[in-house]
């Protein structure tokens, strides 16, 4: 089924018409409009997946990174540690270095929400 006005009239009364022949135009301005509409939501639709995947792909660089600090921290937590542990180091040098890799994990764990609120 197809609604519009008729903007053109291609027989006149009591003509013979044959198949193929036009016998109206519908005003074709409401499809054109409907349908530069449908393009707009659809190059919004591709412009959006093209921000989440920059998205996705940024989450993803931070939790590398975030991982790389992690391990970083807790390798100079464990050196920390063992000073320590001989009476070399400080205790503070420790609970500086374990500060450290608490808030290395904490960056992690907030790299890894901002992962899952990419993908959702």
């Amino acid at each position: 089924d197809t609604a519009g006005r008729i903007v053109q009239v291609g027989i006149a009364d009591n003509q013979t018409v044959k198949a193929g022949d036009l016998l109206f135009v519908i005003d074709p301005e409401p499809y054109k409009i409907a349908l530069a509409q449908a393009d707009a939501a659809v190059a919004a639709a591709r412009l959006n997946v093209e921000q989440l995947r920059a998205a996705y792909s940024q989450a993803m660089a931070q939790q590398k990174s975030a991982k790389s600090e992690v391990d970083y921290a807790q390798s100079q937590y464990d050196r920390a540690a063992d000073l320590a542990e001989k009476g070399i180091n400080a205790k503070s040098s420790l609970d500086e270095a374990r500060n450290d890799l608490d808030k290395a994990k904490q960056q992690l764990a907030v790299a890894e929400q901002g992962i899952i609120s990419a993908k959702a």
